[in-house]
């Protein structure tokens, strides 16, 4: 697994893996597929106008247009920025309507629906009569995550860590070779809501992907010299409370604690939502998203998915001014961290 990030660096991550990250989840799995096909082409010796032809016909394309994405494929390939569409125009809306919108949003929380937004802004601009925002003006200004969003208060706990996982609107190749949602799994700092560590699984939440989550929070070394902590404690959202006990074997090495009889009763997304918003990048965080069955034309490798998540948080990060991810070893104590490591490292072995 390669989850480090440092988020003074330019360009995180390689050419594919930052072509992706500014492209909607959708496209993904098109896009590998024309890279994969120019890739072809250009490992021709001497490509003719024949080959050309021929890739061009594979992907639906006209000549001049395959030449073009070639163009595009040779500039992306030597470190160029890719192109991408540019999104249509901000909504103009009336200073005092944008106003309470933005007020609207910091009430309920960036962790509210657009259409919680959007009625409650009607109602408070109708009471106080000022032009009702449209639900366009409203979805531009909303769902965006906070630097802080104070957890606890939200979450109503004392805890010092949270586990918390979403079905994202990203199809990717699950272990058995299906076409499955993917779902990010993150461990979040209840204080300052830094993402400590992630994974992307698919379909269902295992206990090797918190395992995973757990190692990748570890990649980063502690700030300093650091010495033991005391026991911290670790809640997770309800529809993880099945690998509860496992989690607790992991984590008790670590002076970790997780009270598997007291746990609160927290849905799916109500840490990610308020942290990262509705959408990581244009990536759409859906914790209510129905399953049902889909196409593996549609679906992207794993591996792709998690590099291309992973630089997404790492320019959420940038944005929000964060130099450096917050290290658990440093919570958590070297001794702790090393024992923690063993323990995820022994349950990814084991399959359990």
């Amino acid at each position: 697994m390669n989850f480090r990030w440092n988020a003074s660096e330019e360009n995180v991550g390689d050419d594919i893996t930052r072509l992706l990250a500014d492209q909607p989840s959708h496209r993904w799995a098109e896009s590998l597929r024309r890279v994969a096909v120019v890739d072809e082409y250009l490992s021709l010796s001497t490509p003719t106008t024949a080959d050309a032809d021929r890739c061009a016909a594979v992907l639906d394309l006209s000549q001049r247009t395959f030449f073009r994405l070639t163009r595009a494929t040779r500039e992306l390939r030597a470190g160029a920025t890719p192109s991408t569409r540019k999104r249509g125009k901000r909504v103009w809306v009336d200073p005092a309507t944008d106003h309470v919108i933005a007020q609207t949003i910091e009430d309920l929380g960036p962790g509210a629906t657009i259409e919680e937004v959007l009625a409650e802004s009607r109602k408070r601009c109708a009471s106080d009569g000022l032009p009702l925002p449209s639900r366009t003006a409203v979805r531009t200004r909303s769902g965006r995550g906070l630097a802080n969003p104070d957890l606890r208060r939200r979450l109503a706990s004392d805890a010092e860590l949270i586990i918390d996982a979403s079905p994202l609107e990203l199809v990717i190749t699950s272990r058995s070779g299906q076409a499955s949602a993917a779902i990010l799994i993150a461990l979040i700092d209840m204080e300052t809501g830094d993402i400590l560590g992630h994974d992307v699984g698919a379909d269902e939440v295992t206990i090797a992907d918190i395992a995973g989550t757990f190692l990748s929070a570890l990649e980063v070394g502690p700030d300093a010299i650091t010495v033991a902590s005391a026991t911290m404690r670790l809640i997770v959202t309800e529809h993880l409370r099945d690998h509860a006990m496992e989690i607790q074997d992991i984590c008790k090495r670590a002076s970790i604690e997780l009270d598997v009889d007291n746990l609160p009763r927290l849905r799916a997304g109500e840490a990610l939502l308020p942290t990262i918003g509705h959408n990581l990048g244009r990536v759409p965080i859906a914790p209510r998203l129905r399953r049902h069955a889909y196409s593996t034309k549609d679906a992207v490798p794993a591996e792709d998915a998690k590099n291309v998540i992973t630089e997404l948080l790492s320019r959420r990060a940038q944005s929000l001014g964060i130099e450096r991810r917050t290290s658990l070893a440093s919570l958590v104590g070297p001794t702790q961290a090393r024992q923690l490591r063993i323990a995820a490292l022994e349950t990814l072995k084991t399959g359990r």
